[in-house]
């Protein structure tokens, strides 16, 4: 019975070394990407995205697929994938857990892009979807 346990806590540790180093590279993807296409960047905490994030408020779907949003009103300001600028200038996030974080902010705004306004909860949208 103590085997069983030790080889699932090994198991356990090898599955979540795996996904903290998947993580790891897209992080380091945003940092590397940020670095070369932007003309200057800067260090952010979740926070100062946070605060930067909600002051644009007419993102829309980018030129480049649906993979990217920018505002509407300043083309300086988008985020892709990798890269977040806000007004022509990149941020790179300061860990790994704050760019998680941003992603999943990055992805409820695209949910909310594609299905409508914001001002209706997300569950009411999928259920009343139409095409």
């Amino acid at each position: 019975m103590t085997t069983f346990f030790i080889t699932f806590g090994i198991l356990f540790l090898i599955i979540f070394a795996i996904f903290i180093l998947g993580c790891m590279i897209v992080w380091s993807s945003h940092i590397n990407m940020t670095k070369r296409f932007t003309k200057r960047y800067g260090y952010a905490s979740l926070n100062e995205f946070i605060y930067q994030f909600n002051k644009v408020k007419d993102w829309q779907f980018r030129g480049y697929g649906n993979d990217s949003i920018e505002s509407y009103s300043n083309k300086e300001t988008y985020f892709c994938n990798d890269i977040i600028s806000f007004e022509g200038d990149g941020m790179i996030l300061k860990n790994l857990f704050s760019y998680l974080f941003a992603l999943k902010i990055f992805k409820t705004e695209m949910k909310n892009l594609e299905y409508g306004s914001k001002l209706v909860p997300l569950r009411w949208r999928i259920m009343g979807r139409s095409k």
